[in-house]
């Protein structure tokens, strides 16, 4: 089919020039078509100042936007790097301590320039286990409360009890 004017093609605008013609009359047909045309015009005109518009917003926010990925790409890059250093700095820590625990498996480090080893701390004495009756042990000379009617009873912090 033949090229179409908002979806009109020429036999629908043919039918239309008719129409116009039996309904508006000879004598105003120029008058109409004139207003219609300068009609046409106007809006022809608001779409290009619209456009225009729009084009220079969007050049502006265009602008904007390129700024704004540069300077994601820069913080993308700084992050990066910071997160290359880190894993760098972390990776020597752990071949450090590797070799650390490498050199010293028995976890007992020798002083540069001592003679001997390094002692170890004595162990801690265990703790006293708790007495039976709820009372903890003393140290030999303290004497510790163990009568029954002393030690509270289970039902004293119940409640209403």
């Amino acid at each position: 089919m033949g090229s179409s004017f908002f979806g009109v093609g020429p036999f629908e605008l043919l039918l239309i020039a008719v129409l116009a013609l039996i309904f508006i009359g000879p004598q105003r047909l120029p008058g109409v078509i004139s207003q219609v045309m300068s009609i046409i015009r106007d809006l022809r005109g608001y779409a290009d100042e619209i456009q225009a518009e729009l084009k220079g917003e969007f050049s502006e926010l265009q602008g904007e936007l390129s700024g704004i990925q540069q300077e994601l790409q820069t913080v993308s890059r700084d992050v990066n790097q910071f997160a290359q250093d880190v894993a760098a700095s972390t990776d020597a820590i752990a071949r450090e301590t590797q070799q650390t625990i490498d050199v010293f498996p028995s976890g007992v480090v020798t002083p540069v320039g001592a003679a001997e080893p390094a002692k170890e701390f004595p162990a801690l004495p265990p703790l006293t286990p708790p007495v039976a009756n709820g009372v903890s042990a003393a140290p030999e000379g303290q004497v510790t409360p163990a009568a029954e009617d002393e030690r509270p009873l289970l039902r004293d912090y119940r409640p209403g009890g």
